[in-house]
């Protein structure tokens, strides 16, 4: 004669779940007011009440009630493990709230909030609202899951390391936000949520990083022609380079640091990209030299004809434009 709600209820009362009676007639009380509140023909109002799903009342009454079996002794992590793999059996869309709903009281525990299972629930959540579009709660969870999954050393249930996967989430969260002020001709607050992705991927040796790597790139040219000292501090940091001075570049990277972050990053890039194109074409030139050959002399005259005295343009130190190199009179050179 009971519906199936007042059955399950009455089944945790019986065994003693008071606890899980109390979170579970909340939730379907909460679901029962969002219903009455939506408009008639709305997505919620059509789809199947959850106290008519017999199916998931059971499945949250059995992994509350081992919640609350843990909790009665003390096992915090045990608490966490059951919230955790309550959540994620709601996978539908309709279902996100329940998701969400068991994904906090894992992770938001005094009691277990910094065990491995609740840490992957940040992870989780991380994940689920930057689907949602709601970059700000991601980028939150995110960040503490990588502060706890750090301290903790823990890995997901595959084996990788959880920080990897919030990592992950916030190269994707950085992305995003990224693209308004891209849509708004701000270049230099996209430069540093785009910096602050590359750094996140790259410092997780992700292959995401190429990808981030690659989304920097048409900006660069669009701010280091406003980028004051660019050249100046270039220079600099490429000679400290060359004569693998750690303690000058260490000291200069202070210097550019207390002016600006953003101008930081281009300069060390810039000297990165620069010195690599610098050491292949010594290569060639040493080779050229050495060899003395009719081919190799006409190969350097050549290339000193073109390099001459070239005035310098702001459009010269972007290292995407193209360059004379000592083979390019020599098709035969380009690999």
């Amino acid at each position: 004669r009971n519906s199936l709600k007042q059955n399950i209820c009455v089944k945790m009362l019986q065994e003693g779940y008071h606890r899980s009676f109390s979170e579970v007639f909340s939730l379907l009380k909460s679901e029962q007011e969002w219903r009455e509140a939506a408009e008639p023909g709305s997505a919620l109002r059509l789809q199947t009440p959850l106290e008519e799903q017999s199916d998931k009342l059971e499945t949250m009454r059995r992994h509350l009630n081992r919640a609350e079996e843990a909790e009665r002794i003390g096992s915090w992590t045990r608490v966490c493990e059951q919230r955790l793999l309550l959540a994620r059996c709601f996978t539908a869309p309709e279902d996100l709230w329940l998701s969400l709903h068991f994904y906090h009281s894992c992770a938001d525990r005094k009691q277990g909030g910094r065990s491995r299972p609740a840490t992957d629930a940040r992870a989780s959540m991380a994940e689920l609202y930057l689907q949602q579009g709601e970059l700000q709660q991601a980028m939150h969870q995110a960040e503490l899951c990588v502060k706890q999954a750090e301290e903790g050393g823990w890995l997901d249930s595959t084996g990788r390391p959880l920080k990897l996967q919030a990592c992950q989430t916030l190269w994707g969260i950085y992305n995003q936000l990224a693209d308004a002020p891209l849509d708004a001709a701000n270049y230099e607050e996209a430069l540093k949520l785009l910096h602050k992705g590359y750094n996140i991927a790259t410092e997780c040796r992700w292959k995401q990083s190429a990808c981030a790597s690659g989304r920097l790139r048409p900006l660069r040219c669009q701010f280091i022609r406003n980028t004051p000292l660019l050249m100046d501090l270039v220079m600099r940091l490429f000679f400290c380079l060359q004569c693998q001075s750690l303690s000058s570049v260490h000291f200069l990277l202070i210097y550019v640091t207390s002016r600006s972050s953003v101008c930081l990053w281009l300069c060390v890039d810039q000297v990165l990209v620069g010195s690599a194109r610098a050491r292949c074409l010594i290569r060639k030139y040493r080779a050229d030299v050495k060899s003395a050959t009719p081919t190799a002399l006409r190969r350097l005259v050549a290339w000193k004809d073109t390099r001459g005295c070239e005035e310098f343009s702001p459009d010269s130190t972007d290292p995407a434009a193209g360059t004379n190199s000592l083979s390019d009179n020599d098709p035969g050179e380009h690999q």
